[in-house]
């Protein structure tokens, strides 16, 4: 018996597994080809410095990319896989190695495809996960609720049997370990079973000239397809094993740092790419994912996730819990250590504009100093803004070191090492962002078609970048990094009107939608660094001869007209996230500072500068509201700018981008020459300009001092700024900002509840099987931004204050801004700052609503039951749709049909201009939910007595139904559970059962 060597847990692959060379029914195995040599023991990968030395560095980085199935198979015999979340054992079967390498790089295994019998258990440590995956189970997966009540409560594990799994790390161990395992023989016999459809596969018998080809030819339909799937779910496994191979071989990343996939297709369907009933297999999948980088930036260290693609193409992925990211040592946030610091950029940029400012030619001369923050830092991993710039234009032209010596870098997701040429343009052929789209309007009476015309951005660029030298913790290095791009500046639309019995286009209208490229990136993000990286800057911007203006981040410092007419701009900055340059045509208004408010630059498209004058003032009382809740961060300038005009259609479509530093920006909408177009934007709310104004300076101090520590953490910047935008409509405009912000709070709960399906709004309106999570950062909600800001306002503005009451709610939110200035914060932080302003415990209202997402349908059953002094005793129970979770509803129990109506009858005597004097009668209570029932009683009313669950829109509900019932559900349930709690000879006639030892027999 061999025992294995020590193990990270991550990698333990041999729990009550025997080594033994002979054991029963293992074999030596045949031996391989002459030109394929043995495949274990493998060589190690050449050291780095000898790799340098010889040249051969890009030609090492670049082998480390590609996946092959090796010609030998391995048996498991009850093999454990554990990680994260995950335990899966691999009970019988047959493991074909997965290789990588190449050329200067020795192949070894990376991984393996499995086909046998396996059990696989998921804990859920998180409840609001738990709750999640269990409701999501039940209501979508239509399974049994009695078989998720203990998973759902954290009482057991989630647990299935697998028939195939994918596993792929870059882990040198892994190697080591399936060594050890017992390589497949002559005479070996391996018996599957595929359940389904009564069929049945027969034995197998390997045999040593057949047995190595058909364990392939297995396998072989594995690895293909969960490749593809993984890259179309966002993670292309070659890209990251090329990646991680590089860092670890040759940088020495430990394991904890590494990716890990391991995929199981498994007995259950779990209906996230397809909601179809049938055996499909692309549902059956589950995911388990180690992230040690965070290179998603969700902000879980381990995931376990489901994904696929449906009918139409269309991809989908959920993640249904992980783990977070144990508190770091440097401030204790749930994220990883970076590696380096960015203390100081020096940046230089040039603009061209190009076939009348259709485009401008931007280069990026930038030198960056930079910190090490950990021993032997010999690379940094850094994300370039190539995915602001037209698709094919970006092009990196210079990386060195201070001193001019070339750096070997590689794409991170492209594939490639560097060009030798350094202008070579590298793009990847995963994730491209088309920006032009069609929509229809929501105007379908006028049947109106609106396009908008842009080029399509390119992919999202991470470089890696390796230093000639190890650097030790606190040494400093400079950096010289070069690039140039296009920069869309002009966009199009189309508005093409329909009428007709036959839809003939009866005119069209083409719209200039303003010349301006919006706020480009100038500096790169050190990756992980969440929330971008800050940076202390001077910037100076070129313009040509032919003027055209331009905003820069941070204040500005001077500027100049050299000898050929170029005229540059200086501005300086400190610790800014987002440091950006906006061109375009401009009319520029300034006024300075003024009573310890910013001086303003508003930038506006010459055909609207007239308005210019009215934006300083009001972004001065902007601020001046803002900061009686909130410490403002100090801010010398502030620009505002006009970008270019959105269709009607973008605010339903379109994801805002993230608030560059310095800068707050607006729009115009162009709605078209439909009737309602302009009616319906403004319905939603009429001072929408103030609001977006006021929204985005939010976001612009919050998010520059008050920085999210992952993408499910975003949601609260989002929701801070619609949210005060709208306070400040409020306050600002007195009786009709109240009026207005009421309104929009009523407009938002009905699209999210009663949402209507137009040809526009279809993308974007909630599909009401789904959960609307805030944190859950699922490719649904990332399609649908409308949706995912509605939600987040109205549970921010609405129901998070009512929950807490006004004072508790701004003293949180004063308290949650002072403290996290300059940190990273979390969902979590932000509820512990409403639980310690408030008293309560939170903690089943952000599971239920900001985890969860949960959106039920209710039913409240009722029940009178008359009694002496001619009153009722109302008997009700709420039952909702969504099976697991808690939370309060609110109920009225009014004394008649007319003291219901209340609140109707008195609005409408305000709008007439009259008084009603009109008494409310009735009384009412919040009653608690819990997995869905949730009972109650109420003594003494009159028997005219009539419920309203949630009179006030408190939450949101995909229905309130009210029904008078004979016994209500509560009752039954609770008469169910005494009968199973009672003795198994207890009568079950209803007749009381006496002591049977006192009482004598008949």
């Amino acid at each position: 018996m061999i025992r294995l060597p020590p193990a990270p847990r991550a990698l333990l692959l041999g729990l009550g597994l025997s080594v033994s060379a002979g054991a029963a029914l293992a074999q030596d195995p045949a031996p391989a080809a002459e030109d394929e040599g043995p495949l274990l023991p493998y060589a190690p990968t050449p050291p780095l410095d000898a790799l340098v030395e010889r040249g051969e560095l890009r030609g090492a980085m670049e082998g480390m990319g590609g996946l092959r199935l090796a010609n030998e198979a391995r048996r498991a015999n009850n093999t454990l896989f554990e990680d994260g979340a995950c335990r899966a054992v691999l009970e019988e079967g047959i493991l074909v190695p997965v290789v990588n390498g190449g050329g200067v790089v020795p192949e070894r295994p990376v991984g393996f495809v499995f086909f046998g019998d396996g059990t696989l258990e998921v804990d859920l440590k998180d409840s609001a996960d738990a709750t999640g995956f269990a409701n999501h189970m039940v209501q979508h997966a239509g399974r049994d609720r009695g078989d998720f009540e203990a998973i759902a409560h954290g009482e057991a594990p989630y647990r299935t049997r697998f028939r195939r799994a994918f596993f792929l790390t870059a882990d040198a161990q892994i190697a080591d370990v399936l060594a050890r395992l017992d390589p497949v023989g002559a005479g070996t016999v391996f018996s599957e079973s595929r359940v389904g459809a009564g069929e049945t596969i027969a034995e197998m018998v390997i045999t040593d000239k057949k047995g190595q080809m058909k364990a392939r030819a297995l396998a072989v339909d594995i690895l293909p397809n969960r490749l593809r799937a993984l890259s179309e779910a966002g993670f292309d496994p070659v890209d990251f094993m090329q990646y991680d191979r590089a860092v670890h071989d040759l940088l020495g990343e430990p394991w904890r740092n590494l990716r890990l996939v391991a995929e199981f297709q498994t007995d259950d369907r779990y209906f996230v790419a397809d909601t179809r009933k049938g055996d499909l297999p692309q549902d059956r999948w589950l995911t388990c994912l180690r992230d040690g980088l965070d290179h998603r930036g969700v902000g879980l260290a381990s995931s376990v996730l489901a994904h696929g693609t449906d009918t139409q193409g269309g991809r989908h992925l959920t993640t249904f819990g992980g783990q977070r990211f144990r508190p770091r040592p440097s401030d204790g946030a749930p994220v990883p250590e970076p590696r380096v610091l960015g203390k100081y950029a020096n940046v230089k940029v040039d603009v061209t504009p190009k076939k009348r400012m259709l485009w401008v030619h931007a280069r990026v001369d930038a030198t960056l100093q930079l910190q090490a923050l950990d021993d032997d830092l010999r690379h940094v991993l850094m994300r370039v803004p190539r995915d602001e710039a037209i698709k094919g234009s970006f092009a990196i032209t210079k990386l060195a070191m201070a001193d001019g010596t070339p750096l070997d870098f590689m794409e991170v997701g492209g594939g490639r090492a560097r060009d030798p040429d350094l202008g070579a343009r590298m793009e990847s052929f995963a994730g491209a962002n088309f920006a032009s789209a069609a929509f229809g309007s929501l105007d379908n009476a006028q049947n109106s078609q609106n396009m908008r015309f842009e080029d399509p951005k390119g992919a999202p660029m991470e470089l890696l970048v390796v230093l000639p030298k190890a650097y030790a913790r606190g040494q400093e290095l400079e950096l010289q990094l070069s690039w140039e791009a296009d920069w869309s500046s002009s966009a199009f639309a189309a508005i093409q009107e329909q009428s007709g019995a036959l839809g003939q286009s009866d005119s069209n209208a083409y719209l200039n939608l303003g010349v301006s490229t919006g706020a480009k990136r100038v500096l790169p993000d050190l990756v992980p660094d969440p929330g971008g990286t800050p940076w202390d800057f001077d910037l100076e911007l070129g313009l040509p001869p032919k003027r055209i203006d331009a905003a820069l981040s941070g204040e500005t410092r001077g500027e100049r007209t050299d000898d050929d007419g170029w005229y540059w701009q200086r501005s300086r900055g400190r610790d800014l996230r987002g440091v950006v340059v906006n061109v375009g045509r401009y009319s520029l208004l300034e006024e300075p500072a003024a009573e310890g408010l910013p001086a303003m630059r508003v930038y506006m498209q010459p055909k609207d500068a007239a308005s210019a004058p009215l934006f300083p003032p009001e972004l001065r009382r902007i601020l001046v509201f803002l900061r009686r809740f909130m410490p403002l961060p100090p801010m010398d300038e502030l620009d505002m700018i006009q970008g270019q005009a959105q269709l009607k259609e973008d605010l339903y479509n379109l994801r805002p981008p993230p608030t560059p530093a310095g800068m707050v920006g607006f729009s115009t909408i162009e709605v078209g020459g439909t009737t309602g177009a302009a009616s319906d934007v403004r319905a939603e709310n009429p001072f929408r300009t103030q609001t977006d104004l006021a929204s985005d300076l939010v976001r612009q101090l919050w998010g520059q001092s008050v920085v999210p520590a992952s993408a499910r953490d975003a949601w609260m910047i989002d929701a801070m700024g619609e949210t005060f935008g709208m306070f400040y409509v409020r306050a600002a405009k007195q009786a009709e900002g109240f009026e207005a912000f009421e309104g929009r709070l009523e407009y938002i709960r009905a699209s999210l509840e009663s949402p209507v399906v137009t040809n526009a709004s279809g993308g974007a309106i909630a599909d009401q099987d789904r959960y609307l999570s805030l944190t859950n950062t699922s490719s649904y909600l990332q399609s649908r931004p409308k949706v995912s800001s509605d939600y987040g306002f109205y549970l921010f503005a609405r129901m998070l204050r009512e929950r807490v009451g006004d004072q508790a709610y701004f003293s949180a939110i004063d308290r949650f801004s002072t403290r996290s200035r300059g940190k990273l914060v979390t969902t979590e932080d932000l509820q512990r700052a409403f639980e310690e302003a408030s008293g309560q415990d939170l903690d089943p209202f952000f599971s239920y609503w900001v985890r969860g997402g949960f959106v039920p349908r209710v039913e409240l059953e009722v029940v009178k039951r008359p009694a002496a002094d001619g009153t009722v005793t109302v008997e009700g129970c709420v039952v909702t749709d969504v099976p697991f979770g808690r939370f309060d509803l609110p109920i009225a129990v009014w004394d008649d049909k007319e003291a219901a109506r209340v609140d109707e009858k008195i609005e409408k005597a305000e709008k007439k201009g009259k008084e009603a004097a009109l008494e409310r009668k009735g009384v009412g209570g919040m009653v608690e939910v819990v997995d869905g029932y949730g009972a109650f009683t109420v003594e003494g009313r009159p028997a005219t007595a009539v419920l309203e669950a949630d009179p006030y829109g408190l939450i949101l509900s995909y229905g309130r139904k009210v029904k008078e019932v004979a016994q209500t559900r509560c009752a039954a349930r609770d008469a169910a559970r005494l009968r199973e709690a009672a003795p198994q000879d207890r009568p079950v006639d209803g007749t009381l059962d006496y002591d049977r030892e006192k009482t004598p027999a008949p």
